[in-house]
C-alpha cells in the first residue's frame, strides 16, 4: 500500500496498515524493539500505536455495555492525539518561506504528550512492571525473583494497580511497556546493570519522557557514572557512583520519616544492611538529606541516619576501603532511599538497601517499598500504608537456586 504524505512531507500511515503492522507484531514473537527496528519504525511509535489500538478496544467495550459515553469520547480524542504524534517523525515543522517553527504540529504533540503520560491498562488500572534481575550472590541475598514476587503478592491487594514481572534482567515482551505507569529495577548493577544493556537505555529514555515512573533498588542503584549516570541523576535525582559512594554493612535506626505518601504507616525500624552510603546527586540536592528543589524537579529523602565512625572506617563489602572522602564525614547523616517528581510528571525513587532477602519480613521496611512502588505508578498509598502479613515460611519461597558458599 503506498504512503501518502502532508504538505511538509510528513509520511501518513494510514489505519488498516497501522493494524496489519500491529497484528504482524503480535504473531512475531519478537520484543517491541526488536520488532520495530527490523520494521524500520520507530520504537516509541510502535507502542504509542499499540496503546492507541487497546484504548480504543476498551472503549468498544464500555459503549456496548452502556458505559459512560463521556468516557468513549475521551478515548477516541486521545487516540486522535496519539495518530497527531505519529505522523510526526520530528517534534517541530519548518517553513522556509517563513523561518519560524509551525504551532499545529507542536499542538499536537503537546495533546498526545498529556495522553500518553496518563498511561492505563485497558481496565483502568496503573501498570507497575517490576524486573528481577539474574541470579548471585549466596542464598537469601539479592534474591530479585523473590523479592519482586513477593511485592506483587503483597500489592495483590491494592486496588487500581496491576503488577507485572519481568525476570533475567529484563522483560520478555516489550509491548509490556506500552501502558506502563512505572519501572521497577531490582537487580546487579554497574556494568551489568539491566539498563545500559542492548538498546535498554534508550528504551527506558523513551518511557520516562512520557512520564512513567522509574526506581532502582539495592545494587540496581549502581550505573557507570559515563554510561547511565547521568539519565539516573535525571529519573531519580541520584546513583551509586563507584568509588565515590560505598557499600558498608550496617545497622541504621530509622526513627524519623517525613510527611509523604510513601511513609504512611509507617513506624520507627533498626535493621542489618548493606546500606550504600554518599550517593551521587544532582548538585541541588548536595547531600541528599534535605528536602530540595532543581528547577521543576523536587527531591525528598525519605530514609536518613548517621553511620558509626567505625562503619565509615571500612571494611566495606566491595571494595573494602576505606576511602579518605567517606572517613571526613564522620557525623554526617546520609540518605539511603529517597524520592523525585520530574518535569515530565513522572517520579522516581531509589533505595539502597535489600541485600538481605530475610529482611522483607520487617513490616515497616516492607511497608515503606510497597508504599513507593504504589506511588512511582501515581496510585495513592492507603492512609495507613499498604497493609501486608508475610509469614516466615514465605519468605522461603521461589529462591533462587544457588550453591551455598
Amino acid at each position: 500500500m503506498p504512503l501518502s504524505v502532508d504538505g511538509v512531507s510528513r509520511v501518513l500511515t494510514p489505519a488498516d496498515l497501522r493494524d496489519a503492522i500491529l497484528d504482524e507484531f503480535e504473531k512475531s514473537g519478537l520484543s517491541g524493539t526488536k520488532f520495530a527496528q527490523a520494521r524500520g519504525l520507530k520504537y516509541s511509535t510502535l507502542i504509542t500505536w499499540r496503546q492507541a489500538r487497546r484504548n480504543n478496544k476498551s472503549s468498544v467495550r464500555e459503549n456496548k455495555s452502556g458505559g459512560d459515553l463521556r468516557r468513549n469520547r475521551a478515548s477516541k480524542k486521545q487516540e486522535l492525539a496519539q495518530e497527531k504524534l505519529d505522523q510526526g517523525e520530528s517534534q517541530f515543522t519548518f517553513d522556509p518561506s517563513m523561518m519560524k517553527f509551525r504551532p499545529i504540529l507542536i499542538l499536537g504533540i503537546v495533546l498526545a504528550s498529556v495522553a500518553i503520560a496518563t498511561a492505563e491498562t485497558p481496565d483502568g488500572k496503573k501498570k507497575l512492571v517490576l524486573i528481577a534481575g539474574k541470579p548471585s550472590h549466596p542464598p537469601l541475598m539479592h534474591e530479585f525473583r523473590a523479592g519482586t514476587m513477593l511485592f506483587e503478592k503483597c500489592l495483590a491487594s491494592v486496588p487500581n494497580l496491576k503488577v507485572e514481572r519481568g525476570e533475567m534482567g529484563w522483560v520478555q515482551d516489550e509491548s509490556v511497556f506500552a501502558d506502563a505507569d512505572a519501572v521497577v529495577i531490582f537487580a546487579d548493577g554497574g556494568g551489568g546493570h539491566p539498563a545500559i544493556q542492548a538498546n535498554h537505555l534508550e528504551t527506558l529514555q523513551a518511557l520516562v519522557k512520557r512520564g512513567c515512573g522509574f526506581g532502582a533498588m539495592h545494587y540496581g542503584v549502581e550505573i557507570p557514572a559515563n554510561k547511565g549516570g547521568t539519565e539516573f541523576k535525571d529519573w531519580i535525582g541520584g546513583y551509586y557512583e563507584t568509588a565515590f559512594s560505598c557499600n558498608p554493612m550496617w545497622e541504621p535506626n530509622f526513627t524519623q520519616f517525613p510527611q509523604h505518601p510513601t511513609t504512611r504507616g509507617v513506624k520507627p525500624f533498626q535493621i542489618k544492611d548493606e546500606w550504600y552510603i554518599n550517593m551521587r546527586f544532582r548538585p541541588a540536592f548536595a547531600d541528599g538529606i534535605v528536602e530540595a528543589k532543581d528547577g521543576p524537579m523536587t527531591f525528598m529523602p525519605l530514609l536518613v541516619a548517621t553511620p558509626p565512625d567505625e562503619t565509615r572506617d571500612g571494611p566495606y563489602v566491595y571494595p573494602k576501603g576505606p576511602y579518605p572522602h567517606i572517613q571526613a564525614e564522620k557525623g554526617a547523616p546520609e540518605a539511603m532511599m529517597w524520592a523525585v517528581e520530574r518535569a515530565d510528571g513522572g517520579r522516581g525513587f531509589g533505595f539502597t538497601g535489600g541485600h538481605f532477602h530475610l529482611n522483607w519480613g520487617n513490616d515497616n521496611c516492607r511497608k515503606l517499598i510497597l508504599n513507593t512502588l504504589c506511588w512511582v505508578a501515581k496510585v495513592d498509598p492507603p492512609a495507613d500504608g499498604v497493609v501486608s502479613t508475610v509469614a516466615e515460611a514465605e519468605l522461603q519461597e521461589n529462591l533462587d537456586p544457588k550453591v551455598k558458599k
